[in-house]
């Protein structure tokens, strides 16, 4: 103990050449002490101390990701002392943040997870338990497959995050790290594990976009849990529009348009939560607004764009949201992500697809007149792509409905490699572009 405590005083000296020297020969030691008195709680602590500063160099950190280590500190959890748990829970989220085999090891010991919940259980009211412990979980979620994910929810995690949210719903560090683990962990958990919870993880969610306005890291995480939420109980859709969230996630969308995170998780919520028909008017100019305000902000992002085509080709599949995105500027907005993701065969697919549900009015069943440079980029794609089904049918499939409108012909029969493009289409996936290839071919 006295050599533990020699050693915590180095790191509070920030002796590093001293501890360097040390390396994972005394970190051993240290290691060894700890599981010969593991029940003296400030020897623990001692090192513990000591870990925290080690773990910053790879070598020691190598040694303490080892089955020794992680159970040395999992053993530490379950002290009820809040500094120790604090610091064994950071030292393991270093660890497993940097050493993918470490969390083999901690999830071959057969109560890691339990352990963790239960510490959360314990600490409730210790915000740095809190934050480290939720990391963790979120940590072990993202680097194992859908089983993880399942015992961390089915042994609960849920519970023990949502809890953390709402003992700490005005710390912004705390309430960050809640959500990116609900997110994290719900991507591949069974629908049948949050049966029940939606409402109250809701309500949870509102309170914290609430309470952290101003802060983009936590309403990212946050619009990621109800998109996620969403993935797993349709009825989930239902209810945003029901109890009044959509306004939040516009003012969410608009307040941190800078945040990749938020604009991709809100405009992928956006696209979900319109599938239900009531939520297209809830939406409305507004919802529509932060989508194009969204992918034009982050143009470059093929991941918001491929979000924000979604988005656009549902709000236009009524009148009222075709209108809303054309004043908006939402087709200049589209055409300007064809030739800035030309790269993204799915941002094209996607890109196509949007325009094709803005060219035919839901009530007059008009067709738009395609004259803000939509047809030059779908003909490059069309050449970029020869050999892609996907791109020549929706390409083809769009081109098919422009002709419904005769100045669209006209201007059609000026792009010179149209022609060509169409016979290649139908020469190579006749199934899917044949019949429409040759008929747009007999109009132009």
């Amino acid at each position: 103990k006295s050599a533990a405590r020699l050693f915590a005083v180095l790191v509070f000296l920030n002796c590093e050449d001293d501890l360097r020297r040390m390396g994972p020969h005394g970190t051993s030691k240290l290691l060894e002490a700890m599981s010969k008195f593991r029940r003296d709680e400030e020897l623990q602590l001692l090192a513990c101390n000591v870990f925290v500063k080690l773990v910053e160099d790879e070598e020691n950190g190598k040694f303490l990701g080892e089955d020794d280590g992680i159970r040395s500190l999992l053993q530490c959890l379950k002290f009820d002392n809040e500094s120790l748990a604090a610091s064994s829970a950071e030292i393991l989220l270093k660890i497993l943040k940097t050493n993918f085999i470490a969390s083999n090891y901690f999830m071959e010991i057969e109560d890691s997870v339990e352990t963790v919940v239960l510490c959360m259980m314990a600490h409730t009211q210790s915000a740095p338990v809190q934050h480290f412990t939720c990391s963790l979980l979120a940590t072990l979620a993202s680097l194992h497959d859908d089983f993880v994910k399942g015992l961390i929810a089915s042994g609960g995690g849920l519970n023990a995050i949502q809890n953390a949210m709402t003992n700490h719903k005005k710390n912004p560090t705390v309430t960050a790290s809640a959500c990116g683990a609900l997110g994290t962990i719900m991507s591949g958990v069974h629908p049948t594990l949050i049966v029940g919870q939606s409402h109250a993880m809701f309500t949870r969610i509102m309170a914290v976009m609430q309470n952290h306005k101003g802060d983009s890291e936590v309403n990212g995480a946050a619009v990621l849990v109800l998109s996620e939420i969403c993935d797993r109980d349709p009825t989930f859709r239902e209810l945003i529009g029901d109890m009044h969230g959509i306004p939040k996630i516009i003012d969410a969308m608009t307040q941190h348009l800078e945040n990749e995170d938020v604009q991709l998780n809100g405009i992928s919520l956006i696209w979900k939560v319109s599938s239900y028909p009531l939520n297209k008017s809830r939406l409305g100019r507004g919802g529509a607004k932060a989508v194009i305000n969204g992918m034009l902000f982050h143009i470059n992002s093929s991941l918001i764009q491929q979000e924000a085509m979604t988005a656009l080709k549902n709000l236009a599949t009524d009148s009222a949201g075709q209108q809303n995105i054309v004043e908006l500027g939402g087709v200049a907005a589209i055409v300007s992500s064809i030739w800035c993701n030309i790269n993204s065969k799915t941002v094209l697919c996607g890109a196509f697809s949007a325009l094709n549900n803005m060219a035919i009015n839901g009530e007059t069943k008009e067709v738009a007149v395609a004259d803000q440079g939509e047809l030059p980029p779908i003909c490059f794609g069309m050449k970029r792509y020869p050999l892609d089904q996907d791109v020549q049918k929706c390409a083809v499939f769009l081109l098919k409905t422009y002709t419904f409108a005769p100045s669209n012909i006209e201007m059609m029969q000026f792009q010179e490699h149209l022609p060509s493009l169409l016979t290649s289409a139908a020469r190579n996936f006749p199934h899917d572009c044949e019949e429409r290839a040759d008929y747009i071919l007999s109009r132009i």
